[in-house]
């Protein structure tokens, strides 16, 4: 059997009854990144803290030194390079749907979710950072959202049979195009408006 890559233990909360439930997520020589068996551990560490009564919230870190999470493990979903990675649906589109449902399931969680964001934090582990809802940064955090770029063109309705059911007006929404938006200088103070 596999070592689990995330650990998980709970703490006694101190002036309180109760638990407080910690995920560690414990891929060090991967930076932490999100592969799948990863994504399902965590999401039964959420459906473990919402079902036990005594734990009242789940804190989420890394026990690597350089990142809390660098993103999705780009080899697991390709199977190692050996499938066709994102354009191939049957290998990535259960991997997507596991790793969006747990954004979900943190964000929506009935008890507090803390993360301590210290370290690289991109892509997949930006949903789990964001869906926290306490972040904790420090000095040393970098964050960033890689697969902002991704689509590098307009898709017009007969690329994808899945387009036809994006209402026109979506699709040259900037996620969905490759056009360049200019950037606005904003002023300092606040509220702040474009220039």
């Amino acid at each position: 059997m596999l070592e689990p890559t995330v650990r998980f233990h709970t703490i006694p909360l101190k002036q309180s009854d109760g638990l407080l439930g910690v995920a560690v997520m414990d891929r060090p020589k991967a930076l932490n990144a999100l592969d799948h068996t990863m994504i399902r551990e965590l999401l039964t560490i959420v459906e473990t803290v919402e079902s036990d009564a005594s734990i009242r919230g789940l804190w989420i870190e890394s026990s690597a030194e350089k990142a809390f999470c660098a993103g999705g493990d780009v080899r697991d979903v390709t199977n190692h390079g050996q499938a066709g990675g994102l354009t191939d649906l049957s290998n990535s589109s259960d991997y997507l749907a596991d790793e969006y449902l747990l954004d979900v399931w943190l964000r929506y969680c009935s008890k507090p979710v803390f993360a301590w964001g210290d370290g690289y934090i991109m892509g997949g582990g930006m949903g789990v950072f964001q869906g926290a809802d306490v972040r904790f940064v420090t000095e040393y955090s970098s964050l960033a959202m890689p697969e902002v770029p991704i689509p590098t063109r307009t898709f017009q309705p007969g690329d994808n049979p899945n387009l036809e059911t994006i209402p026109t007006w979506r699709q040259s929404q900037p996620g969905l195009s490759n056009q360049d938006f200019p950037t606005r200088t904003f002023q300092p103070g606040f509220p702040t408006r474009p220039s």
